[in-house]
């Protein structure tokens, strides 16, 4: 529906336009005649259409818009004058269009003897001086409207004393940019502990935020203990004598956790305790175990080292008390 409402505010009377034919002109009047002509007869067809109820596409009738603008610009910037018969070619293609059905009434209608006067006196000189400006077209039922261009408003200018007035316009404020930091910082070590006897173990430290974090670390020598009964290292038990046969074997195993600190990225310090459990157990002649109570313990511990970071790699150092002192070292990876 849209389409065809526009199609039909297309097919005006191209009065409007012969007026402004008439009050200019162009040297070469002949090629704008076959514009006109060819105009006119795309409005006849594109009219007959509609009557017959064919549907016409938005895009034939913007294009024919677009050319009668075109040709309405052409004659407005024109000068010279028609010959004789080019007037004549002009009036005659306006007369055909007339005919079809797409002519319009204006303010002032002429009378039947009028109109024969004025096609019995022969043509006049067409100046812009000598002709009135077009009279306006007033709608007709039945007819379309006039196809002009809508014009632009001219705009009016600001006062002389009116300034403009103008502000920077805030900057928009972003949160602060969060350090390229990881919130949580691993590390897992392989440990090694000498003392008594040599342990080894893993030990794994957590930090949050680059700073504060906890550790926890257990070694062992993998040996199995045992023992049916007790004995001293002079050899006394509770019945009377110990008899070995000269086997041996001693275990070791220690568990311990605290906090750690980093006061730097690459250095941490730890501490805290932890539980030993050392073991010297000897095997009689008969093939009993017996525990060795002075050289065995089991108690507290305390642990204290510092934790050291390159790149992905890890290193620890530190010691271990208890009735027995060990030096730990490890060494692991940190991400």
């Amino acid at each position: 529906m849209q389409s065809r409402a526009l199609l039909r505010s297309l097919f005006l009377p191209l009065l409007l336009l012969a007026g402004e034919a008439l009050l200019a002109a162009q040297d070469r009047w002949d090629s704008v005649l076959d514009r006109y002509e060819t105009i006119c007869d795309r409005c006849i067809e594109l009219r007959g259409k509609i009557e017959a109820g064919e549907s016409v596409q938005d895009r034939a009738v913007t294009t024919l818009l677009q050319e009668l603008n075109s040709l309405r610009k052409t004659l407005q910037d024109a000068s010279g004058s028609m010959s004789d018969g080019q007037r004549a070619r002009f009036h005659t293609i306006l007369e055909r269009y007339s005919a079809s059905g797409g002519k319009t009434a204006t303010a002032a209608p002429q009378t039947q003897a009028s109109a024969q006067r004025r096609r019995a006196a022969p043509p006049r000189p067409v100046t812009r001086e000598s002709l009135p400006e077009p009279a306006p077209v007033i709608r007709v039922p039945g007819t379309l409207p006039p196809l002009t261009a809508p014009r632009t408003p001219r705009l009016q200018s600001a006062p002389a004393k009116a300034s403009l007035k103008y502000s920077t316009p805030k900057p928009v404020e972003h949160p602060a940019p969060v350090p390229d930091m990881q919130r949580w910082s691993f590390d897992l070590l392989a440990h090694y502990g000498y003392g008594s006897a040599s342990s080894f173990g893993l030990m794994t430290a957590a930090t949050y935020g680059g700073h504060w974090g906890a550790w926890l670390a257990g070694r062992s020598n993998f040996t199995a203990t045992g023992s049916s009964y007790d004995c001293t290292s002079d050899g006394r038990t509770g019945t009377g004598r110990f008899w070995g046969n000269g086997q041996s074997r001693y275990g070791i195993r220690r568990l311990a956790a605290g906090p750690l600190w980093r006061p730097l990225a690459w250095l941490g310090l730890y501490a805290g305790a932890g539980y030993a459990v050392e073991e010297l157990d000897w095997q009689d002649a008969e093939g009993h175990w017996a525990r060795v109570q002075d050289f065995s313990f089991g108690s507290v511990c305390w642990d204290a080292g510092v934790l050291l970071n390159w790149k992905h790699l890890a290193f620890s150092a530190g010691c271990s008390w208890c009735p027995f002192a060990t030096v730990t070292a490890g060494v692991g990876v940190h991400f």
